[in-house]
């Protein structure tokens, strides 16, 4: 049973089940407005605007050490993206039924085991569900204060969430975490799947800036190629934007250009963090990188090679990789020069 929430905000990524299952948790203390809604969802018949407001009515009512930190079905795919070496087809609506069946539970060891248990069941990767199940149980467990080992992990998956103990709250991003599980036990399930396993040799905690001679873009610097490339001014959501470009600035040392390069492209299409020009962006901002760090490259179809990655036909590396021909001293530094050039040549303004 899936339910359309329209409203933006903190609801959008809110599933009908999760709700049903708040509502029915604190159910003695609903008002009789709130508990015939809950009988129109548990029956399928409720609105979007009732949802919302069981939710809200249920929101209210649950202690607060009750909710816990849960990914979105973006973080999923990111993940993945981040240890698959062939992306291949993905299908969302799996991994939304995978969210959905795990929200049904209100107890965060329940959750990252249920959770982990539908990646595997459903499938909704074409290559790394067992990482995945993995490094997903690890960081929701460790997002929400519980300490976990990450051998039994891989060994005895609900032994570890059943036996997960109280612990400190790690705060980081919940991908930064579910990613620092696939370098921690990558060895194992990441090879057994034909992953890469690259990610064992880089360092846990995010770099504060680039610690290798690469030039990067500013967040400025992309709001101001979106606006050049679009001819206006357009409205941004200032966390995706920061995650694009920190995608470009990568982990630890940043030496692995090709990778950084991709990510940033494919975070920026599957984000949109702009109103509008998103695709413009993402190109014009990948080129500026490319040129102000001296790589050539021929791209003799733009749109076309961007569907490529945006529908995960190619992977975002590769996809970099097979534009890119050679790299010599760079003619220019000046980011915007460079991107202004690009949007005249790609764009013709």
């Amino acid at each position: 049973m899936t339910f359309e929430i329209q409203e933006v905000g903190p609801l959008k990524e809110v599933r009908a089940g999760r709700i049903i299952a708040e509502a029915e948790y604190i159910k003695d203390k609903l008002d009789v407005g709130a508990l015939d809604i809950l009988g129109k969802a548990q029956a399928g018949i409720a609105s979007a605007a009732e949802l919302n407001a069981l939710s809200n009515a249920a929101s209210a009512l649950i202690p607060f050490e009750r909710r816990f930190r849960q990914p979105t079905a973006r973080e999923l795919i990111l993940l993945h993206l981040s240890i698959a070496s062939e992306q291949g087809s993905v299908s969302s609506a799996e991994i939304e039924d995978c969210l959905e069946i795990a929200g049904q539970k209100l107890d965060p060891r329940a959750y990252a085991l249920a959770l982990a248990n539908a990646i595997l069941d459903r499938k909704p990767f074409p290559i790394g569900n067992a990482a995945v199940a993995a490094s997903a149980a690890y960081a929701t467990l460790r997002a929400n204060g519980f300490e976990v080992d990450l051998t039994r992990i891989e060994e005895d998956l609900p032994g570890a969430c059943a036996g997960a103990s109280d612990g400190k709250k790690d705060d980081r991003r919940w991908l930064e975490i579910a990613e620092s599980a696939v370098r921690a036990i990558g060895s194992k399930l990441v090879k057994a799947e034909s992953l890469i396993a690259q990610h064992n040799s880089i360092a846990l905690e995010p770099a504060p800036g680039p610690s290798f001679s690469y030039q990067y873009l500013t967040l400025q610097d992309l709001i101001w190629i979106n606006s050049e490339a679009t001819g206006r001014t357009n409205s941004y959501e200032f966390d995706a934007l920061e995650e694009c470009a920190f995608f470009l600035y990568g982990y630890g040392e940043s030496k692995d250009w090709a990778k950084q390069a991709g990510q940033f492209v494919a975070s920026t299409l599957l984000y949109r963090p702009f109103g509008d020009g998103n695709r413009r962006t993402a190109l014009i901002g990948l080129l500026s990188f490319l040129t102000v760090n001296g790589f050539e490259f021929e791209i003799p179809d733009p749109d076309a090679w961007l569907d490529q990655i945006a529908q995960r036909k190619v992977h975002p590396t590769k996809a970099v990789k097979a534009i890119v021909k050679s790299q010599s001293a760079p003619q220019s530094n000046n980011v915007r020069e460079v991107a202004l050039d690009l949007i005249h040549a790609y764009y013709g303004h």
